[in-house]
C-alpha cells in the first residue's frame, strides 16, 4: 500500500503543469505561433519577390562597387546615376527588395515549420528538427 502511495506522488511530481513550464518551451511556442500566422507563397509571389530581391542585391553589388572605387560611400544620388534611375525609383526599389526579402526569409521559415511538425510524429522534438 506505501509502495503505491509512493508511486502516485512519483507521477505527480514528474507531471509539470502548465503555468510552471521552462521560459524554452514558452519561447518556442510563442515562436510557432507567430510564424504560424505567416503565410505561405504561391508560386507566382515566390518569382515576383525573388525577381524583387535579385534586382536590391544587384543595387548593393553596384554600391559597393561605387564604394571601391571611391574609398568612401556612395550617395543616394551617385547610385542612382549609376543604376540610371532616379533617387526616387532608387528609394523604392530599395525598400521593395527589402521588404519582399523580409517576407522570403519569413515565409521560407515558416515552410521549414510546417516540414518539421511532420516529423514530430515519428517521435523526434520539434526543437532537435
Amino acid at each position: 500500500m506505501a509502495d503505491s502511495a509512493a508511486s502516485k506522488s512519483l507521477v505527480k511530481s514528474a507531471v509539470v503543469p502548465a503555468r510552471q513550464l521552462p521560459a524554452d518551451v514558452d519561447l518556442v511556442r510563442s515562436y510557432l505561433r507567430d510564424i504560424g500566422r505567416v503565410p505561405l507563397l504561391s508560386h507566382e509571389q515566390e518569382i515576383t519577390l525573388g525577381r524583387q530581391v535579385q534586382q536590391l542585391m544587384s543595387l548593393e553589388q553596384l554600391e559597393s562597387e561605387l564604394e571601391g572605387q571611391t574609398g568612401e560611400p556612395a550617395s543616394r544620388k551617385e547610385l542612382a546615376k549609376a543604376a540610371g534611375l532616379s533617387e526616387l525609383q532608387l528609394k523604392k526599389k530599395l525598400q521593395s527588395g527589402r521588404r519582399a526579402k523580409e517576407r522570403m526569409v519569413s515565409a521560407n521559415l515558416r515552410l521549414v515549420v510546417s516540414v518539421a511538425k511532420k516529423y514530430t510524429k515519428r517521435n523526434m522534438e520539434l526543437l532537435d528538427l
